[in-house]
Parts: structure tokens; C-alpha cells; sequence
């Protein structure tokens, strides 16, 4: 249900996006009848070719992943992806799933599965492409997995193995990623052994680095492909995303950004949230000068209904600076103020003194339903992060 809901929002709307295509045929001609012959030269039966279509070639600056037809998108298709490779490489295991793709329309998957012990099964069959949003002039959108065979005995009989609208794709740190959304009723093999409905392929490419620039000073919505700890701090691969048109935006590629210290963030970021965040989540996103990551909060089609004030305080209460501030006798005020942070409405609390002469505010927060901080720097009245409760 988590995967379903952080995700509806980018998901159901990418599956409208029209792809664009374009092609072209030639038309094979007749050879003309032989001179030399005594008798006019009688009309053979000639078998008329359409010839296969070809992708174009790519030019450096092309967006490999901005398919024009349907060959191009059957380029990128064919070969071994994995599935669930994140998820395992925390517990330094092998994938759970290899998918390989054949150019002449077969596939073979290889699963490691759970029952009393791990099982691995192989499932072998045919892969199509139709349309189910595409207009007919349009690449196919569609990926269908039609089952041969299976050593695997719960699934025996099966004819499928699920329908997937194509809904997302990047080229993220060396890596083609495909999101995945199950289309057909019932189940698919991923739904069955694991829950999911929204799979997540990967595969390793030599496709062109990336070519777009960090968005600096700057507040966007992007999908969050990776996350990674390096040692020395946290990095995330978001690529740019409209959620008025719900489109990509600019080309299929992740940028790598590096989290600032103290960025506010989504509890499925941080340390509370065993989890991670799910690949291909909706993110609203903050940078500062550098293209740090400031604030990083996932994405809700609806705004989340205001804290009441006692909820806001028990938050502010939380933040380490807050505490030294309580402790020293200040107290909280309201004024029954509110402001949007963040892209979430927040409750803004003063703190101060209060005596017999007078009251005095000394400084303000602004506290998120998502438990983000905000502090009002006093030099130049802006507001910024200020951890979170």
C-alpha cells in the first residue's frame, strides 16, 4: 500500500504521456521483363518486402531514452535487466530476479522466491509490445509477457505473466531504469511472490553521461531514483519532473545531488524509516547555491491538512536548539499564523519572554504536518531548515 500511495501521483499520470515516434517505409520495385526473350516475357509472382525498420542514428546530444519509434524502444529493451536489486544488495545478496529480453521476442527469467526456504525458478515465454494509451502512429507503451513454460509449480498453467504500461524511464548513474505499472487483472509474477505492482527493471548501458546542470538556488518537483552513502554524506539522483503536465521534463537522465548538512527531509529518507524511499518517487525539492539538497519531501497530490498547535509544538519541542531555548525560560506564542514551506502548510510559533511589561518574540519556526522545521533568519528574513522534530 506504501509503494501504491508514494508513487500514485508520478505513476498514474506518466502513463498518459504521449511518446513520440516517427517512420518510414521503402517499397521494393519489380525488375523490368527480359528483352532477350523470343515471346513477351510473362509476369512472375514477386514477394514485396517491407523492410525492417531500422532506429535512426543518434546524434552525441540525443536523448537515447526519447524514443522516436518503436526499433529504438526495442533497442533499449532487449538484454538482461534485474529486478529488486537495491532491496537486495543491503542484505549482500544476489538480485531476486534476472530478466532477459531476446531480440527475436523470447524471454527467459530466472526468480529466487520464498517459500519454507528459497526456491529459484526459470520461466521462459514471448514478450510483445502493444498500445494501451499510445496513439497508433506512436511507439507501443504496452509490455506483455506471455508464458511458455515453468519449473516454477504454483504458477503451472499460467498463460501470463503480467501486462506493464512503460510509465517511467532514466539513464541514472550508468543504468537504464524502467518503472514499471501492472496493467492486467489478477495477478502478475511480481504481485505473486512480491507484492508489487510497480517493478522496477535495471540494466547497466553505455549510454552518454549526463548532459543537463544542476538546478541551483531553486525549488522543482523530480522523480528520486537512487539513494547512496558514500562515506563521507548522502547523495540522491532526482530527474526533473512537471507536475502540471505531469511530464519529464528536459531528458530521461538522474543528476546526482548531494543532501546538505541538516537538510530537512521525508521521514522515508531518513534513518527513522527502515524502508528507503521507493525508486521512481515524486519528491518537491530545495536546493541552495551549491546545488545541495536543502529540503527533500515526497510529494502528495493533495495538500496535507495544517497541524493543530499542540501538534506543532510537541514538534518544536523535539528540536535540539528549541530545547536549550525552553530550558533557558523562554516560552512558545502563538499567534494563530500560518505559512506554505516546503510545499506544506505550517504552523508558525514565535518564541519569546513574557513578563508583566511586555512580550517579546525573539525567534520564529514554522512547523510541517511531515515534521519539517523552519527557521526565520533574523538578518535577511528568509526562511530555512531547521531539522526536523
Amino acid at each position: 500500500m506504501r509503494r501504491i500511495l508514494a508513487r500514485t501521483a508520478a505513476g498514474l499520470a506518466v502513463a498518459l504521456t504521449v511518446l513520440l515516434a516517427g517512420c518510414g517505409k521503402d517499397e521494393t520495385l519489380l525488375p523490368p521483363p527480359n528483352i532477350d526473350l523470343p515471346k513477351p516475357a510473362v509476369s512472375q509472382p514477386v514477394s514485396v518486402q517491407t523492410p525492417v525498420e531500422e532506429p535512426q542514428p543518434e546524434s552525441p546530444s540525443a536523448d537515447p531514452l526519447a524514443f522516436k519509434n518503436e526499433a529504438a524502444l526495442r533497442k533499449i529493451l532487449v538484454g538482461t535487466w534485474t529486478y529488486g536489486i537495491e532491496q537486495w544488495e543491503k542484505e549482500n545478496t544476489e538480485a531476486p530476479q534476472q530478466i532477459t529480453l531476446r531480440a527475436d521476442g523470447s524471454f527467459q527469467i530466472k526468480a529466487l522466491v520464498w517459500q519454507d526456504t528459497s526456491c529459484e525458478y526459470t520461466y521462459m515465454g514471448k514478450w510483445t509490445l502493444e498500445r494501451l494509451y499510445a496513439e497508433h502512429e506512436d511507439p507501443p507503451d504496452l509490455l506483455c509477457l506471455e508464458l511458455d513454460e515453468t519449473d516454477d509449480p504454483f504458477l503451472d498453467g499460467w498463460q501470463s505473466l503480467g501486462d506493464f504500461l512503460l510509465a517511467q524511464r532514466t539513464l541514472c548513474d550508468g543504468s537504464i531504469v524502467l518503472g514499471l505499472s501492472q496493467t492486467n487483472n489478477g495477478d502478475s509474477l511480481f504481485s505473486y511472490w512480491y507484492e508489487d505492482t510497480w517493478p522496477v527493471w535495471q540494466r547497466m548501458a553505455e549510454l552518454p553521461l549526463p548532459q543537463e546542470n544542476l538546478r541551483k538556488n531553486d525549488s522543482f518537483f523530480a522523480l528520486l531514483w537512487k539513494m547512496e552513502y558514500d562515506g563521507s554524506g548522502y547523495s540522491i539522483w532526482l530527474d526533473d519532473f512537471q507536475t502540471d503536465t505531469f511530464e519529464n521534463e528536459g531528458r530521461y537522465e538522474s543528476l546526482q545531488y548531494r543532501l546538505a548538512p541538516n537538510a530537512s527531509l521525508s521521514r522515508e529518507l531518513t534513518a527513522e524509516d527502515g524502508q528507503g524511499p521507493l525508486p521512481g518517487s515524486l519528491y518537491q525539492i530545495d536546493t541552495d547555491e551549491k546545488g545541495q539538497v536543502t529540503a527533500a519531501f515526497l510529494y502528495d497530490s493533495g495538500p496535507a491538512a495544517p497541524l493543530s498547535e499542540e501538534e506543532a509544538a510537541g514538534l518544536l519541542s523535539e528540536l535540539e536548539e528549541v530545547k536549550e531555548y525552553l530550558e533557558s525560560g523562554m516560552i512558545m506564542l502563538f499567534d494563530g499564523d500560518e505559512g506554505e514551506f516546503g510545499g506544506e502548510r505550517c504552523v508558525i510559533i514565535a518564541l519569546g519572554t513574557n513578563n508583566e511589561a511586555s512580550v517579546v518574540r525573539e525567534y520564529y519556526y514554522a512547523v510541517a504536518p511531515s515534521g519539517a522545521i523552519y527557521r526565520l533568519n533574523p538578518v535577511d528574513g528568509t526562511w530555512e531548515p531547521a531539522g526536523r522534530g
